[in-house]
Parts: structure tokens; sequence; C-alpha cells
């Protein structure tokens, strides 16, 4: 077998990120995907999954090895939702007082 059996499809020599849909419009995406939409690094989406690392991780499920992201579920919109609320409300604390 040749070695481009093995290796992920791409676009220009970058990895395509995998999604799949489920019939509720959540989406499965991996670390890869989630760091694109979120205009972070792949290894902060990583560390920020674990519990081990932060009171609040990211919402995820294993497959495996692989860590699973269900993008527009209600676990991820809240998280979502805590992240974008917290820098705001430091915003009010520093104007208020």
């Amino acid at each position: 077998m040749s070695t481009s059996q093995h290796s992920q499809p791409s676009i220009a020599g970058n990895r395509i990120p995998q999604t799949v849909f489920m019939s509720n419009g959540i989406e499965i995406i991996d670390a890869a995907e989630m760091a694109a939409r979120l205009k972070v690094k792949e290894s902060w989406i990583i560390q920020d999954s674990k519990p081990s690392r932060t009171s609040d991780p990211i919402p995820v499920f294993r497959l495996g090895k692989h860590r699973r992201y269900r993008w527009g579920s209600p676990e991820m919109n809240a998280w979502l939702s805590r992240r974008v609320e917290v820098p705001s409300l430091i915003i009010k604390m520093r104007t208020c007082g």
C-alpha cells in the first residue's frame, strides 16, 4: 500500500476538517475545526477541554482516543455564552466600581 492511502485528505497541503451533521442541526467536529471556528490554536482547545486544566472545560466527548465536539448543542452553546459573558461582566464591574 502506498502512504497516500493512509494520509488525511487535504486541499493545498492543509488537512480537511471532518464534520458530521446530526439530524437535530448539531455538528460533530474535531479539535482542529473547533479551533478554526473560535480562531484559537488547536492546542488551546485540547487543553481547555480537560477538567484538570480549567474549572469550566469545553464540552467534549471521546471516540476512542479522539476528542469530538458537538457544535450547536445546548451544552456547547451554554459554554460559549459563559465565555462571552465573563469579559462583559469584568468591564461592567470596572466601570461601576
